[in-house]
């Protein structure tokens, strides 16, 4: 008793370690010339960028499909133990060129080419773990490296094919990541060996297939530095593979997906927002490579090309701030606060009508206040114009009169005054209307003076005779301002 439950417990521990290690579904291949499935070529495949299924058949042979991306096909993977047993871990030859049910069988195919009639080589399992050992109806993680030679000819393909597998060399690198171009990409690329033994790291890409300017330097501690600098108009998704080797046998891979994307807006992030220094401020600026990060606020329906400014008052102040002279369809919004925990101040859209916006509040001295302007559409034409100012203080007007006038007894022409005050210098348009009864008839005046206003300004008007009517219950006075 006490045996088994010391092997029960040994067994725990090996699966608690395989499952510590990182998962990988891949597969890799070398081939001679004159090799009727590979030609000579060689390659690299590696999930996420390719997906890889396996299954049981009745026999309890393995079978795993690799889909290529490179050319549309998939690769067909056959792995039979002797006798139709199930298959474990430990290596298996073909050495007879005729198939029989006695010895292993090995099958790789690919649309380019299959073996006509059999196939010698070995293969062996690394890793294989079944999801009932008793009665198996799917495989959890397989790992096998083959060698094969099609009809007992020379040449060979020889590669590996995982499956959820947990190779002893993991490597650890970006899943994705993006450059602008023109600007450098640089990113540490880890391997990490089971045994803690040094691995050697590499580019695995085929060399036809990467990007002009790629750097990848193995360091030497088991940490590798990838560098790139996007040339002009060179933009695209790359999969850079990277391996690694701790030249035991033992090869690990990761791939990191490379967005080489046009240049964005210098302001085009939250926490890269253009600093405004001082008032009045206009920026004429191209928006057309903006993009809109995952945690932008939105004000109406304006969801793309963002780009932010900042602006923080020394003292309470009015602000100002629009989009008018931009080429598109833009919202604008106005927030305090941090990134993630922003308080929206102002919000505005197609203001008075037109394609652009406009928001004016109360600003707060050492409050920092962030402006957004988005776009309704993605247009890589797009040119804004944003304007932040101090608005002058709105209009009021008041007007006196006085209550006294001067008559002009020979023609009837009725002189008035009074005071308008202002709160800042205008042009008013002032008119007014008189009447002066005469018995059973009225004279109608009328005035439409302009005045230059300058805060509290004196004024002086003449109601001329207009018409003569009927003269009113009660004789009326009217002065009013346009």
């Amino acid at each position: 008793m006490k045996l088994v439950r010391a092997f029960l417990f040994l067994f725990t521990l090996s699966l608690l370690a395989v499952a510590a290690r990182a998962q990988e579904s891949s597969y890799r291949f070398t081939s001679d010339p004159g090799d009727p499935i590979a030609g000579g070529g060689s390659g690299f495949l590696i999930a996420p960028g390719v997906n890889v299924y396996i299954s049981i058949n009745s026999d309890n042979s393995i079978k795993l499909i690799v889909n290529d991306p490179n050319t549309n096909s998939p690769w067909v993977f056959g792995f039979a133990a002797p006798n139709q047993q199930l298959l474990q871990t430990g290596t298996y030859d073909l050495t007879a060129l005729t198939p029989a049910v006695s010895q292993p069988g090995l099958n790789v195919s690919h649309s380019a080419g299959f073996c006509i009639s059999s196939a010698t080589g070995s293969f062996v399992v690394k890793e294989i773990v079944y999801d009932n050992v008793n009665f198996p109806s799917s495989v959890v993680s397989f790992d096998a490296t083959f060698e094969q030679h099609c009809d007992d000819l020379t040449p060979g393909l020889r590669g590996e094919v995982r499956f959820n597998a947990h190779p002893l060399v993991t490597i650890s690198a970006p899943a994705q990541i993006s450059v602008n171009i023109g600007r450098n990409l640089s990113f540490t690329v880890t391997a990490t060996d089971a045994q803690s033994r040094h691995v050697v790291l590499s580019l695995a890409n085929d060399p036809r297939d990467v990007p002009p300017g790629v750097s990848f330097t193995d360091n030497g501690d088991n940490t590798g530095t990838f560098t790139w600098a996007p040339p002009i108009n060179f933009t695209g998704q790359f999969p850079m593979i990277f391996q690694g080797d701790n030249q035991a046998g033992d090869l690990g891979a990761r791939m990191t997906l490379v967005n080489a994307v046009p240049p964005t807006a210098p302001n085009d992030d939250f926490d890269q927002a253009t600093v405004i220094s001082s008032l009045p401020f206009t920026v004429t600026q191209d928006v057309g490579a903006a993009t809109m990060a995952p945690d932008d606020p939105v004000c109406f329906n304006d969801t793309q090309q963002s780009v932010w400014f900042a602006f923080t008052p020394t003292r309470n102040m009015e602000l100002e701030a629009n989009t008018f002279g931009s080429s598109y369809d833009t919202a604008l919004a106005a927030y305090t606060g941090t990134r993630g925990a922003l308080t929206q101040i102002a919000c505005d859209d197609n203001s008075g009508g037109s394609l652009q916006s406009r928001i004016r509040f109360a600003a707060t001295a050492g409050t920092t206040y962030y402006f957004v302007v988005t776009a309704l559409f993605n247009d890589p034409r797009d040119n804004l114009q944003f304007t932040l100012f101090e608005p002058p203080p709105p209009l009021t007007l008041s007007l006196e009169v006085s209550p006294f006038g001067i008559v002009n007894h020979p023609d009837g022409t009725v002189t008035i005054s009074g005071v308008l005050t202002c709160s800042v210098p205008v042009l008013v348009s002032m008119f007014g209307t008189g009447e002066q009864d005469h018995g059973v008839f009225a004279n109608i005046g009328f005035m439409d003076p302009d005045l230059d206003c300058n805060g509290r300004t004196p004024w002086t008007a003449h109601l001329g005779v207009g018409s003569t009517t009927s003269p009113s219950q009660s004789p009326q006075f009217h002065v009013g301002m346009l």
